[in-house]
Parts: structure tokens; sequence; C-alpha cells
């Protein structure tokens, strides 16, 4: 499965994000699609990092050596240890270019004409002036 991440993580995330995107449609839920297949390759390198770490706390030794279940481990011990590295992951992606790229058509404002333009440049002119 790190294969597939170590090849993922080699090749440029715009590109991926981009050959996604035309494969998808450019529609909401296609580009949704191609920011969570470019994304995710952050997260599980991090995932996998932290749960070889916390595997290896003390606790999860002795709760091993205690006989309780892989899941009970899994859940009560290594899982509300990597939350944390991974939710600081999740709030520093959001400034990432791929989530740019993907907003930029819905945050471009239409260009005022005609009368709004005038008043526009008008009021604007006015607070220049106070």
């Amino acid at each position: 499965m790190m294969r597939i991440v170590d090849l993922f993580y080699g090749l440029p995330d715009m590109l991926i994000f981009i050959l996604l995107s035309l494969l998808f449609g450019r529609n909401i839920g296609g580009l949704l699609v191609a920011l969570g297949l470019v994304s995710w390759v952050r997260f599980a390198r991090i995932t996998r990092g932290q749960v070889l770490q916390a595997k290896e706390f003390v606790y999860v030794e002795g709760a091993r050596a205690m006989g309780a279940p892989r899941r009970r481990i899994l859940v009560h011990h290594i899982l509300p240890n990597i939350l944390g590295p991974i939710l600081v992951t999740l709030t520093l992606s959001f400034d990432s270019p791929e989530i740019r790229t993907a907003s930029s058509p819905s945050s471009l404002q239409p260009v005022p004409s005609g009368r709004v333009a005038r008043c526009s440049a008008a009021f604007r002119a006015a607070c220049l002036l106070t």
C-alpha cells in the first residue's frame, strides 16, 4: 500500500489534480473527488508514521501483554494518540494550492459595468477624499 503512496507522492500534485478533474468533469463533484484523490497521500503517510510510533508505546505493549484484542488497542490506545497530528495536518492543508485552484472559478467576481461602476468609482473617490 505504501508503494502506491510513494508513487503518488513522487508525481506533481497539480498535474494529477488537472488530469483527474478532466477525467471526472468540471463540476463541483468532480473537483471534490479529484481534490480528495490528490490530498489523501499526505494523510496516509502521516497516519502510518504515527501508528508505527504509537504502537511502540509502553501502555500499548502492556495492553497487548494483558491480552487485549487488536481492535480495542487500536480504538482506545492508538487512535486517540494519532488524531492530534492528523487534525493539525488537516488544518494546515486548507491553504494548499489544490484547494486554491479548485475554488478560484467560484471566487471570481463579475466586473461591474454601467451605473454600478460609476457609483462604485464615485464612492471610492469620496472615501479617499475624506
